[in-house]
């Protein structure tokens, strides 16, 4: 399987939403709240698709495992999925398919965003719809869906008028 790896650039729109994260941790075997708690920093876009906006929440490494007092992973430049074993944590903007490609013609979005990547991904919509496009099918996802990508090939469409906003969960399946 061909792993999908758009470069992630800074030119970040200026409209684009900012997320707070709050990230918990241990101390001397105590819990803590504010380890971190403020604007999460680790925003970028997709070169030549700047609209489309990512925001990794936070990530996770198979040689950390369960680590309450791990470091921190997230960095710029940001890279696309989870590292081999595991796990990125993002929000996801996703324009109109009109600002991204000029076109409301789901052909175009399926033929410029069809991928797979080695990952089981959760994506859940928070705001906004967008149709996940595969093969032989496609489906209308609306705020409050949750869909569950098991490495099939799947592209996107925001046939709407407003940008879709994703909670995304990405898990790597190679170790």
């Amino acid at each position: 399987m061909s792993e999908f790896k758009p470069n992630m650039i800074d030119a970040v729109p200026a409209n684009a939403q900012s997320w707070r994260r709050v990230v918990t941790g241990e101390k001397i075997g105590r819990s803590l709240v504010s380890i971190d708690d403020g604007e999460c920093p680790f925003q970028m876009s997709v070169e030549g698709a700047e609209s489309i906006v990512v925001t990794d929440l936070w990530r996770t490494g198979v040689e950390l495992g369960f680590a309450p007092d791990g470091p921190e992973m997230c960095s710029k430049p940001l890279v696309f999925g989870p590292p081999e074993g595991g796990t990125v944590a993002q929000m996801l903007e996703w324009p109109p398919d009109t600002q991204l490609f000029g076109t409301k013609d789901p052909a175009v979005a399926k033929n410029v965003t069809t991928h797979a990547t080695a990952t089981i991904d959760y994506v859940h919509i928070v705001s906004g719809e967008i149709y996940v496009m595969l093969d032989d099918d496609e489906t209308l996802l609306s705020p409050g869906d949750t869909l569950v990508q098991r490495g099939t090939r799947h592209g996107w469409s925001n046939r709407g008028e407003k940008p879709c906003i994703m909670f995304v969960v990405m898990v790597s399946t190679s170790s």
